[in-house]
């Protein structure tokens, strides 16, 4: 058959998540430029003002860029996989990461649900990171080359057919050669922590077209801020009690401990020689909240739950760059995988434990670290202990 007749190839279709905030409506938006077949669609998790808003918001979004738009409800996953979840970790004495539970287990695997559903290839979200695909891990080359950090790579995985870009980094497992997932530059904006606790299954279907942030955007979104709250006051006394420093002198009050998380400053108060007090510990049967100096609240070493490897496990010690929290830099450590398995979070797991070059504030029980290779790709994550 000459030119004339070739058969042009099918625009792909993409259900985007959509939020109405910047972030989403601008990935919709490059796809659709792209020439990609767009649909949008919201995860509403809840009844309150917070999700209808969402829910209000992403509709007029999907009005202003023309597209359909569907709602999923996912209620019941949220409290399953977010609530509970967050319940059991403070019965433990740790601090619920809501973001990275809400991005890991209901916001992608109920796109992709979705996807299924209506026969979508890839879904998409506006998360800032940088990920690529292959058509055929065989044809991938073993360059090693990282995700690009160009300023001028735009992220967005599609030529002109709206057909994936084919990166040809190598990768060392069948999973992590169909896909890398990177970090951007900026390491205020850069999302890649959070997408680093999905599935591969999922991130082998994820295009992520934002390289760069849109906006200025909270630390949490306001739905997501209300289910940490009430998951702050179902876990712990409201009742007022003592603030007290490692030695169990008291230094202050405070009207409950479930305003305060690990590791947070309290402006309020400092200690004998003037230094910023954090909190190190909350003792809810005496409904003491125990503080103390930055040097006192840093660890060096800690056990990493529920860990997600994107690349084939290794074996004993492993050089890592850690993210232990939204909008920091990743820091040198050495990520070790135990010969023993231990009951992590209610399954059994190979013992895995982080330790870090330099002491760190950040290293908080119950949230989420991502670990990145030299290149900056995203390698494995795991929840602190």
């Amino acid at each position: 058959m000459g030119e004339s007749g070739a058969s042009t190839a099918a625009p792909m279709r993409v259900l985007v998540g959509i939020t109405g905030r910047p972030g989403s409506k601008q990935a919709a938006r490059k796809l659709l430029e792209s020439g990609a077949d767009v649909v949008g669609a919201t995860i509403v998790c809840g009844q309150s003002q917070a999700w209808q808003q969402v829910e209000e918001s992403a509709a007029e979004t999907c009005r202003e860029l023309g597209v359909s738009h569907t709602v999923i409800h996912a209620e019941g996953v949220f409290e399953r996989e977010v609530i509970a979840q967050a319940a059991r970790d403070r019965a433990r004495r740790l601090e619920p990461d809501v973001e990275a539970l809400f991005t890991s287990r209901v916001l992608l695997s109920q796109l992709a649900w979705a996807a299924d559903t209506a026969a979508y290839t890839h879904i998409a979200t506006g998360h800032v990171a940088r990920i690529r695909h292959r058509e055929n891990s065989a044809d991938a080359s073993t360059s090693g080359e990282p995700p690009a950090n160009d300023e001028n790579d735009t992220n967005v995985l599609l030529d002109k057919q709206c057909r994936p870009i084919v990166s040809t980094a190598g990768h060392t497992s069948d999973a992590a050669a169909r896909f890398e997932l990177g970090r951007i530059k900026d390491a205020v904006a850069d999302q890649s922590r959070l997408l680093a606790a999905v599935d591969a299954s999922l991130l082998e279907r994820l295009l992520l077209p934002n390289c760069e942030p849109t906006e200025q955007t909270p630390r949490l979104a306001p739905e997501l801020v209300e289910a940490e709250v009430l998951i702050a006051q179902a876990g712990a006394s409201d009742l007022p009690g003592d603030i007290v420093d490692k030695a169990g002198n008291v230094i202050g009050h405070h009207e409950g401990l479930s305003h305060y998380r690990l590791k947070q400053l309290v402006s309020r108060i400092a200690s004998d020689t003037g230094e910023s007090l954090y909190v190190v510990r909350k003792n809810a049967p005496m409904r003491h909240l125990v503080v103390g100096t930055a040097q006192q609240a840093q660890a060096s070493e800690c056990l990493v739950n529920d860990i997600n490897w994107l690349i084939e496990p290794p074996v004993g010690q492993t050089r890592v760059l850690a993210q232990l929290a939204q909008g920091e830099s990743p820091v040198a450590a050495m990520l070790e995988v135990m010969g023993g398995m231990a009951m992590l979070c209610g399954s059994v797991g190979a013992l895995t434990r982080l330790m870090l070059d330099k002491a760190s504030i950040n290293i908080v029980p119950g949230q989420l670290a991502a670990f990145y290779d030299e290149n900056g790709r995203a390698i494995a994550s795991g929840f602190l202990a």
